[in-house]
Formats: C-alpha cells, structure tokens, sequence
C-alpha cells in the first residue's frame, strides 16, 4: 500500500503524454494521467499522492529503454505505470518500428532494471490497442501478436495487467469507436476517462 506523499510515475507514449509542456516538470498533459490525479485526490484525499507523466509522442519500447535511468529510476516513484508498444509496430512500415523479439528484449529489460533498483513496487503494465474503425495504418496482426507479449511479461515481473485491448473494445457495443478514438490509436476525452476508470479499478486496491 502507498504512503503519504508518494510518487505515482507515468510513462510511455503520446497516448500517456497527450500535449504535456515539457517545459514544466508537474505538468500531467489533457489525458488520462491527468484524470487520475484528480480521482485520487478525491478517493485518497489523505494520501496527498504525487504523480508524475513523462510520456514522450512517439516512444517505442527502445526509447523508454534509453531514458529509464533518468526518467523512472533516478525519481523513485512508489508506483509505475506504464502504456507502450504502439509505435514498435506502427513504425515497422518506414523501417523505424522493431521486431516482436526486439520489442520483448527492450520490455523486459526495462521491467528487470525497474525490480533490480525499485523492489517490488506496483507495476500497472497496459495493454497497447487498436479500435476496429482505424485509419492508422496498423496491422491488428500486428497489435496482437504484443499483445501476447505484454501479458506474458506482466505475468513474469508481478505486474497488474490493464487489457485495454479489449475494455476499449468492448466499449463499442455500446458507442462508436470514433468517439473513443478518432485514428483508431489516440484518445478522445472520452477514451482518456474510460481509460482513467479502469486505471483507477486496477490501482485502487494497491494504494
């Protein structure tokens, strides 16, 4: 369970960094960072929880690697979330994405660096995702064959599995897919407050 004061981290991609000013250091962007915090404040108001984003547009796996000493260890965050694995495959058509095995090897040596300094803090892995109605460009073959590797890591390293895959899926029984997400990859405000909620479902019980 958190303590007061502790320090909840986001990380991954635009979804997670969705316009954050880079330029201060608090910002938490217009996205679902920024939805939690404010839930929290609410359900956990004796907590006084910090959080943090630090979501780049455009990071793949390789380049939460490359920054993960200074943007995750170095702030010793308490909790650590973590979205990505879009652009790995999103990339592949310019030449820039990486393959399944590349993207597995970058993952898990992000989640063996994060237990070896930071113990056994709780882990929210989320699930990359890819709505039905997308004018990305991405192969769902492509989405699904990570997502296989996203689970089994979560499994590996005691992480809680967030399969938004599915839940944002789901969704459209009930709504269009276009009003979750207008690519088919990044949020509305919509999607950002369904993806708050189920943050908050998973999170809760571990604060």
């Amino acid at each position: 369970m958190l303590k007061k004061g502790d320090l909840i981290l986001f990380q991954g991609d635009s979804i997670t960094d969705c316009s954050r000013n880079k330029e201060q250091s608090e910002d938490l962007g217009l996205g679902y960072p920024r939805f939690v915090t404010g839930a929290l404040a609410a359900l956990r108001p004796s907590l006084c929880l910090r959080t943090l984003n630090r979501g780049i547009g455009g990071n793949r796996s390789l380049d939460l690697l490359n920054r993960w000493e200074e943007e995750c260890v170095a702030l010793q965050p308490a909790m650590l979330s973590i979205l990505v694995g879009i652009n790995d495959v999103w990339h592949r058509q310019k030449g820039s994405g990486c393959t399944n095995e590349e993207l597995e090897a970058n993952y898990r040596a992000i989640l063996t660096r994060t237990r070896q300094a930071l113990g056994d803090i709780p882990i929210l892995m989320m699930e990359p995702y890819l709505m039905p109605e997308t004018t990305s460009g991405i192969c769902r073959e492509d989405v699904d064959s990570i997502l296989t590797i996203v689970r089994r890591l979560s499994r590996e390293f005691g992480a809680r599995l967030i399969p938004l895959d599915g839940i944002l899926n789901a969704y459209c029984n009930e709504m269009p897919s276009t009003m979750i997400s207008a690519d088919g990859v990044h949020p509305t405000p919509h999607g950002h407050g369904i993806i708050a909620k189920h943050w908050l479902d998973a999170a809760l019980p571990l604060i």
